[in-house]
């Protein structure tokens, strides 16, 4: 009888460490929904409104690894959602949210062109193109990168890429500035 469970229980749990991504925090996916449907909302005629939105946009909320700490990151891409009013001369709003022992955190929430994680120096970096006016002097192709600091909790800034201009107050979360 152990064996024949033994026999059942093998393909589930081969099922389960071949498993994808993991679904994306509920409180992630309920943010998203009402950043997008917020935009069409008006006080005065609430009726004036397309269907609600229901599902995130494919490739909006996406599971990444910063931390390396076996759980999962979440990156916010608010250029998937397709609405122009989460992009600016800045780029498109780029929201990413950090595991630590605690839960999610916020680490990254500004907008940014060209937002990449690339592996730099054996560990991952947000790496991207922000506005010029974060350059001194100022440049058309100003760069920011960031690298997660866990001692810290938070992003602090590294090195961009060789042969770009960095950005000197370009801070992680709108909120240090």
């Amino acid at each position: 009888m152990a064996v024949l469970l033994a026999l059942v229980a093998m393909p589930a749990v081969a099922a389960a460490q071949e498993a994808g991504p993991a679904a994306p925090p509920e409180g992630i996916v309920w943010m998203a929904l009402r950043d997008i449907n917020e935009i069409y909302f008006d006080a005065d005629d609430p009726t004036d409104r397309p269907p609600l939105v229901t599902a995130a946009p494919q490739g909006m909320i996406r599971q990444v690894d910063i931390s390396r700490d076996g759980r999962p990151d979440w990156l916010v891409d608010y250029e998937a959602a397709g609405q122009g009013a989460f992009c600016g001369t800045g780029g498109c709003l780029e929201r990413l949210y950090v595991s630590t022992p605690d839960g999610l955190m916020r680490a990254f929430d500004q907008q940014a062109m060209d937002f990449q994680i690339v592996e730099r120096d054996g560990e991952p970096r947000l790496d991207m193109m922000v506005h010029h006016l974060f350059c001194e002097p100022e440049t058309w192709d100003c760069r920011a990168a960031f690298r997660w600091d866990a001692a810290a909790r938070k992003m602090v800034p590294a090195a961009v890429a060789e042969g770009f201009a960095a950005a000197v107050s370009f801070p992680p979360l709108e909120s240090e500035e």
